[in-house]
């Protein structure tokens, strides 16, 4: 809270003034981040071509995030802020399966992601590696980047739910900056 305080140029109590407590501030933090990514991946789903170019312009915008973090940060959160990692659990995690059950069923749609999907089953199975990730008894951040893993995830994400067409299409974002 010193640091906070001493950032903002304002005093401790001040910042007490506007939150009970620190874990209170990292749960109000976690909200707030989830909200503002809510946005981002609105306005990428919106404005995407096609289901290929919403999933990579969505990785691509989560590994610049990722880059952001400080990799201990999730072990963190589930060590010293329970409450906080529930909001991340419940609202985060619930909003990434919809988002990959929508682009799943776009995608079929399309006819870039194989027609035998079921989205509901994908998008779970997205989100529990997503949480495997994540721990850090399976990928302790001494030895694996976050944005490294989620390259990886996505790509065997993308990889299990593509037919040829996708594949052929997905080759165009690899020639961008997306998941480079």
């Amino acid at each position: 809270m010193d640091d906070i305080a001493s950032i903002l140029g304002i005093s401790k109590k001040t910042i007490y003034t506007h939150v009970e407590n620190k874990s209170e501030l990292v749960e109000s933090a976690i909200s707030s981040f989830i909200d503002e990514e809510q946005l981002i991946v609105a306005e990428i789903s919106k404005s995407a071509d096609n289901a290929i170019d919403e999933i990579t312009a969505i990785a691509s915008s989560v590994i610049k995030m990722l880059r952001k973090m400080k990799p201990s940060l999730f072990y963190d959160l589930r060590k010293y802020y329970n409450k906080a990692w529930l909001i991340l659990e419940k609202d985060h995690f619930a909003h990434i399966e919809s988002t990959i059950c929508s682009n799943i069923e776009r995608g079929i749609k399309e006819g870039f992601y194989r027609k035998d999907l079921d989205q509901y089953i994908q998008s779970k199975i997205y989100v529990g590696l997503a949480r495997i990730m994540v721990d850090e008894s399976i990928f302790p951040t001494t030895k694996y980047e976050r944005p490294y893993l989620y390259k990886h995830l996505i790509s065997y994400h993308l990889n299990g739910i593509m037919n040829d067409k996708g594949r052929k299409e997905l080759q165009k974002y690899f020639n961008k900056e997306n998941l480079e």
